[in-house]
């Protein structure tokens, strides 16, 4: 005969998530990352500018946002310039922050809404 053993009733915990306790982390890199890509991508407007001679539509492609806004109110003040130096970051810790199964829809919802904002920024003729 066979001895049975008794089963092993102990509770066993569920595995903490690694992508909970890196958010933080996660989060953080984005924030410095689009803080790279922001200085870069002013860099790359002003010499556009400076010697393109392409007018604003690098700016247009690359900050939207605050190139709508200055169409909007007619000069490109402080309020537009907040939002381009903030744009970069922001969408870096909102890439950060979701994990990676939602990941890639975000990055789809972000370049959708990057891409309507440059449609009103070039539908704006006042900075030509």
């Amino acid at each position: 005969m066979s001895e049975k053993t008794p089963l092993d009733y102990r509770r066993i915990e569920p595995a903490r998530k690694v992508s909970d306790s890196a958010r933080p982390t996660r989060i953080g890199i984005g924030i410095l990352l689009g803080m790279a890509a922001t200085i870069v991508f002013l860099v790359t407007t002003f010499l556009s500018l400076a010697w393109g001679g392409g007018g604003y539509d690098v700016a247009r492609a690359l900050f939207p946002y605050s190139m709508a806004l200055a169409g909007l109110t007619d000069s490109i003040g402080a309020p537009s310039w907040a939002m381009a130096i903030i744009q970069w970051p922001v969408y870096g810790a909102m890439i950060g922050s979701w994990n990676a199964p939602w990941r890639g829809r975000l990055i789809l919802i972000l370049v959708v809404a990057h891409m309507c904002a440059l449609v009103v920024a070039i539908s704006n003729t006042r900075f030509s």
